[in-house]
């Protein structure tokens, strides 16, 4: 028989002998494995499987699609799984191994077994249940699936019914009361379960609670099916008003005393099963663990599901207390007692003695767990417990969960984490299997049976379950949404989560009804100096340094707005507003809320007509004191005003008024003051608190010399971020957190920049790196707030960090985002920002006029500024140049002797690309080079050596030397890609792959592609994307994929949203080859030559020059193909063996006219001008 595992009652699961999951793909395979596990053992008919598969519209050849069924099912099966049997097949497994047969079987069992055991064998039936039943199979118009299903789901509501009969005749009726009243709201005209909630909460001596549960049924069952209660149900209800409601049976002598209060879960448990084995192997080992995590990331449910699995190793059972209702003040060990059910079986006899003592002699000698639930806010309580009740019962072992740690020797620790999230640029299939994006599967199953699983759904799924953090209960409430919300409207409304998930279970916990309850829970608890450095760090993005935190969360009360110099009192007139006695009778006086009155009564001489301000002025109004009143008026303020009025000066006066209330105030009131105030020295502290109680997690962040190796970052979940971040507009703080994190991250750029041109530029790099995430979120939010000097500032400190560590796309909409922000900023910063301007958008958009717009601008500014930044200098060059062509080889000239080596090296790199440039290729170009790339490798300034490698590189590739010209390329790419440049890796692998092509190595020239490719999909720089497409275009041109040469054209003419005059003269270069027509081509070649020519770049003229000698070879002018060749050798100065046109076009004129002819043709096109040989050609 064949051992696999097959499991409905729920998702459907395959398991293979191993445990291993087997993948099942096709609804129709899944229907076929289903039709026959429902029999086990036995031969199903073909025509019943042929009905369940294809219900009424079986395919015209039945019997063949079904054994073509069969025969892939076999593959998917371990080998012996399916046998032939007559007129049928038979799954060869056992019964039991299919959850669905082993529950109805267990039923059967149950039917016909008194009532201890009866229980035992309802409870064992109904743990078999995951979730709603097959609801992935995807089966569609299956008469007898949906006949199955309903059965089942029939038969597992009766099971449930049964349970909690026989559970309430053994006198279990309170401990059901939870679990029940979830189940009646679930099935509100189901009478059987309101007539066991009644019983229950009778049991319990609750009995107004159940007469209201009959009134709700009744109600329910005129509404929705428009009857009367039963006769059963209304003789209940009638008992339960005279008092008469029988007492529930007593448990048999002879039944084994219960071992656990864990109640049946009715969801599945999704995602952890690996942490129920490592949090159990945790018990084992020790006496006390404790889960902690955030709120709602399943700490409660890990806990029982863990004591689930050990029950058995637990001779005296496991026990649940859950410390949640009792608040911060509640008695732990009492709450212990009450959760145990005063059991005097359990309680040793002793049930007169005080809590603490009665708990220890019942477990004194018990091996037994005790699970105490939501621990955070009686921490003190719960530790003082546990360190008691452990030392007093050897064998008892303890399972805490809590938002914090105990913090008792001996304890060990299990970090409760969110759920695993997809990869952002995850496959759907990864998609799917990602346990956050199960369980959001799952719970929506339940409430929207047509939840669709295509690639768009997979999609929200996985934004749903990120913009959650993979928090369970967030994930949870957000599937309760969607009973009335679609996937897309689910995601595209996050942005609003604690207004949006507030549909919490009714019998959950008030703290996880709503994710905004799940979030106040934590900070209520938190202290004055945690919720504010809390708060504060709402402002940082992808986590925090200690050191940006000190710098930016320190400070006092007056760390909000700075106001203005304090003037217009008179200090004797508020004296007497703070010695005032309380009047009644001008409270509207107090209550003010225009701040012109409060200056009127700052300035009254009449004191005795005063009210005490002090003591009842909102906080508006004393706002309105605190900017004009001077320091002596404010000590009489804080001689008399009460500590929120005090708050509410602290956040408005300025910080000499601040010294004067601390000089007078009493204790109480400084108190208040000081609870915004939070010492650099102190946050350190505070972190490790904030991060014990779950709200802050840290993570390992090698971040060079800033931060030390391995330093640790402190972050948020996004949901903690969201929160903290209402609460930081709330306390009036967000402008200046904006500032004071726009200026940490200012100074670390500026910091970083000159060393990101040294040998220690890795590590600088890194050091931003990690920060990367804040840099850009303090420059947008710079903009956003219009701070125009302060966005231009860091924009200037941060674009060589942008440029080198591979994030152009980025940096370059956020430094054109800066230099056109309004604004009052000074010459030097915008001569920086210009400048950075200058860089990227020649290099990313080949926008010819945009780039000479912003040359003009970055010269005007910098030619008098005082800063001394090495780009600056190349400004004048780059302005030179716009003169002509003439001041191409002179421009760089004078930075050849500058003192900075960064400079002389990119400059000498500079001049001898100025030779390419133009044409003028002599010995110069190579020294130029060759020179350059010594001086990068001696700077260690790896940007520089890519630089200059890849000129050298295509110099070599020029010559005809390929593999030479590929392991400089090689070399390129390693230099990049330490620096994180993925950018340049992509151009530099797109022509490797070009080289590998002309090498006849087509394995290698597809893989170089494919890195390439791989490269571009996590990269946004236009000018790579556009060079890779066209690169792809050529290599197909090569191949004679007519089609993919279009379609890469478009690619990169849409990618640079703009065509400039280069792009045009390359892509209509393309076309003049691939057109079918000689007339079509022409008009290729005539557009590209003009564009070319516009352009001066002597390598893309001679470039064009080939394919217009391809446009003469078409047309049968032998002689002229080859004067256009000579053309284009003279053009660029030596001949390009990379071209592959040019060798077929030597070739075939060669051979056409014979050497002597041939020669004579060359010599001509090297003479003359080469205008005047396209104008002949194209007759342009």
């Amino acid at each position: 028989m064949s051992r696999v595992q097959i499991g409905m009652l729920g998702p459907l699961v395959i398991r293979a002998d191993d445990g291993g999951a087997i993948e099942v793909p096709g609804a129709r395979l899944r229907a076929l494995l289903i039709a026959l596990g429902l029999e086990p053992g036995r031969a199903v008919s073909k025509a019943k499987l042929v009905d369940w598969i294809w219900g009424e519209q079986p395919p015209a050849d039945a019997a063949n699609a079904l054994q073509a069924l069969v025969s892939r099912l076999r593959r998917v099966l371990p080998d012996g799984s399916i046998e032939v049997q007559a007129g049928g097949y038979r799954l060869t497994v056992e019964p039991h191994a299919v959850d669905a047969v082993r529950f109805e079987e267990l039923l059967d069992q149950a039917r016909g077994s008194a009532d201890p055991r009866r229980a035992q064998l309802l409870r064992e039936a109904l743990e078999l249940w995951r979730g709603t039943v097959m609801q992935d199979v995807g089966l569609r118009d299956s008469e007898a699936f949906d006949a199955v299903v309903t059965r089942l789901e029939g038969l597992h509501l009766a099971a449930l019914e049964d349970r909690y009969e026989v559970e309430i005749r053994l006198g279990r009726g309170a401990e059901l009361v939870a679990e029940l009243t979830e189940s009646v709201a679930r099935h509100p005209v189901r009478e059987r379960l309101a007539a066991a909630l009644m019983r229950a909460l009778g049991a319990a001596g609750r009995g107004t609670e159940a007469l209201q549960v009959y009134q709700r049924a009744r109600e329910a069952l005129a509404d929705e099916l428009g009857v009367d209660p039963s006769p059963e149900l209304s003789a209940l209800h009638v008992a339960l008003l005279r008092g008469e409601l029988d007492a529930p049976e007593p448990t048999p002598a002879t039944e084994e005393v219960r071992k656990t209060n864990l109640r049946a879960e009715l969801t599945t448990f999704v995602g952890k099963s690996a942490d129920v084995a490592a949090v159990a192997e945790l018990v084992a080992e020790h006496r006390l663990t404790t889960l902690s995590g955030p709120g709602g990331s399943g700490k409660t449910r890990l806990a029982v599901e863990t004591a689930q699995t050990l029950l058995g190793e637990l001779p005296d059972g496991a026990w649940l207390v859950e410390l949640a209702p009792i608040g911060a003040s509640g008695d732990v060990a009492q709450a212990t007692l009450a959760a145990l059910g005063l059991r005097e079986a359990l309680l040793g006899g002793a049930p007169d003695a005080e809590p603490m003592d009665r708990l220890i002699a019942a477990f004194r000698e018990r091996e037994a767990l005790l699970i105490l639930d939501n621990c955070e806010h009686v921490i003190e309580a719960a530790a003082k417990f546990a360190h008691r009740l452990l030392g007093e019962c050897r064998q008892l072992r303890i399972l805490a969960t809590s938002r914090e740690p105990l913090g008792i020797t001996g304890e060990a620790l299990w970090q409760v984490e969110p759920l695993a999230l997809p990869a952002a640029d995850a496959a759907p299939a990864d998609i799917e299997s990602s346990p956050a994006v199960q369980l959001l599967q799952d719970r929506a199953g339940a409430v929207s049976q047509s939840l669709a699983a295509d690639a768009h759904a997979l999609s929200n799924m996985a934004r749903i379950c990120r913009a959650l953090d993979g928090i369970p209960l967030a994930i949870e409430l957000a599937a309760a949404r969607l009973r009335t919300m679609s996937l897309d409207q689910l995601a595209n409304r996050l942005d609003d989560r604690f207004r949006l998930l507030t549909g919490g279970s009714r019998t959950a916990i008030p703290q996880h009804r709503t994710l905004r309850a799940v979030v106040d829970w934590s900070w209520e608890l938190l202290t004055d100096a945690e919720r504010t450095v809390l708060r504060r760090l709402s402002v940082f993005a992808g986590g925090a340094s200690l050191d940006a935190a000190e710098q930016v969360c320190a400070g006092d009360a007056l760390w909000s707005d700075p106001r203005g110099d304090a003037s217009g009192a008179n200090s004797s007139d508020l004296q007497a507003v703070a010695n005032s006695a309380n009047s009644s009778d001008l409270q509207a006086i107090a209550n003010s809320a225009n701040s012109s009155d409060l200056q009127a009564i700052a300035n009254s001489a009449n004191s005795s007509h005063l009210q005490a301000i002090a003591n009842s002025a909102n906080s508006s109004d004393l706002q309105a004191i605190a900017n004009s009143a001077n320091s002596s008026d404010l000590q009489a303020i804080a001689n008399s005003a009460n500590s929120s009025d005090l708050q509410a000066i602290a956040n408005s006066a300025n910080s000499s008024d601040l010294q004067a209330i601390a000089n007078s105030a009493n204790s109480s009131d400084l108190q208040a003051v000081a609870s915004g105030a939070v010492e650099q020295w102190e946050v350190l502290e505070l972190l490790t608190t904030l991060t014990e109680k779950s709200l802050l997690r840290t993570v390992a962040s090698s971040a060079g010399p800033a931060a030390g190796d391995s330093a640790p970052r402190y972050r948020m979940l996004e949901t903690i971020k969201e929160y903290a971040r209402e609460r930081l507009t709330e306390a009036g703080e967000s402008e200046s957190a904006r500032r004071a994190h726009l200026a940490y991250f200012t100074e670390l750029a500026a910091t970083a920049d000159p060393h990101l041109r040294r040998a220690e530029q890795l590590e600088w790099l890194a050091t931003l790196a990690a920060d990367h995430d804040n840099i850009a979120a303090a420059l947008r939010a710079a903009l956003a707030a219009g701070d125009a000097t302060g966005a231009m500032r860091l924009a200037a400190a941060a674009g060589w960090y942008w440029w080198l560590g591979g994030h152009k796309a980025e940096g370059m909409e956020l430094i054109i985002a800066a230099a056109e922000a309004p604004g009052e900023v000074d010459d030097d910063t915008r001569a920086m920002v210009y400048t950075l301007v200058v860089h990227f958008v020649s290099a990313g958009r080949n926008d010819e006029f945009q780039v000479e717009d912003w040359i003009h601008r970055a010269h005007h500014y910098s030619r008098d500024s005082q800063i001394r930044n090495p780009l600056l200098g190349f400004v004048g060059a780059l302005e030179r140049m716009l003169q002509g062509p003439d001041a191409f080889l002179t421009a760089f000239e004078p930075l050849l002797t500058d003192e900075d080596p960064w400079v002389r090296a990119l400059a000498r790199l500079q001049m001898g690309k100025m030779r390419i440039v133009l044409g003028r290729d002599t010995q110069d170009v190579d020294a130029y080079l060759e020179q350059a790339l010594a001086e990068f490798r001696a700077i260690g300034e790896r940007w520089g050596m890519s630089f200059a490698l890849t000129e050298v590189a295509n110099r070599i590739a020029m010559r005809g030397e390929f593999r030479s010209a590929i392991e400089h390329f090689d070399q390129a790419i390693a230099v990049v890609t330490e620096a994180g440049a993925l950018e340049d890796v992509v151009q530099l692998r797109a022509r490797q792959a070009q080289l590998y092509w002309l090498l006849d190595d087509a394995e290698a020239s597809a893989a170089a592609m494919a890195e390439a490719q791989r490269c571009a999909q996590r990269c946004a720089w236009p000018n790579a994307l556009a060079e890779l497409a066209l690169a792809q275009a050529e290599l197909a041109r090569w191949s004679g994929d007519t089609d993919q040469v279009y379609r890469q054209i478009d690619v990169a003419t849409v990618t640079l949203d703009t065509e400039s005059t280069n792009i045009r003269a390359v892509t209509h270069d393309l076309l003049g080859y691939v057109v079918d027509s000689l007339e079509d081509a022409r008009e290729h070649r005539v557009t590209a030559f003009r564009a070319a020519s516009e352009t001066g770049y002597a390598p893309l003229i001679a470039q064009v020059l080939i394919g217009i000698a391809d446009q003469a070879l078409r047309g049968e002018q032998y002689e002229q193909a080859a004067r256009l060749l000579a053309a284009s050798t003279t053009v660029r100065g030596l001949p390009d063996r990379s071209h592959p046109d040019a060798a077929r076009i030597e070739q075939a004129t060669r051979e056409s006219l014979g050497e002597p002819k041939f020669a004579e043709a060359m010599r001509e096109g090297a003479q003359t001008s080469w205008h005047e040989l396209i104008e002949t050609t194209l007759a342009c």
